[in-house]
């Protein structure tokens, strides 16, 4: 499985923990319509929109280098195109936090980010 990709930036390591994030849950429940024709009816059938929704990013450990780059993402307002390689999706997301609870030589641990999905890519 390829690494998630955010932006331009392709984590090194994925996370040890993702909440809201797999296929049941961004794929599913889906939405469905249907229309009345002359002679039958016309079912309608897509992904239920999930704007809005978090996704948490976990990792016990992140080197400075890569906690830099999701700094830099954190501090802008920007959107991103997030494909977490969990299905055939991509999303619009915006970066809405990242922290760690400390820090030693060796980087970051116990880092969080959360992303705010925008809409489908």
């Amino acid at each position: 499985m390829a690494n998630m990709i955010l932006g331009e930036y392709s984590f090194e390591i994925d996370p040890s923990q993702v909440m809201g994030l797999d296929a049941d849950s961004l794929l599913t429940p889906k939405a469905v319509a249907t229309a009345d024709t002359l002679t039958s009816q016309v079912i309608f059938v897509w992904p239920a929109v999930v704007a809005g929704a978090e996704v948490v990013l976990e990792w016990e450990r992140m080197d400075d280098a890569m906690w830099e780059q999701l700094q830099t993402m954190a501090e802008s307002t920007s959107t991103y195109e997030f494909n977490p390689q969990v299905g055939a999706t991509t999303w619009d997301v915006m970066v809405m936090s990242l922290t760690a609870q400390g820090r030693d030589p060796n980087g970051m641990s116990r880092v969080q980010l959360t992303l705010n999905i925008r809409g489908v890519a």
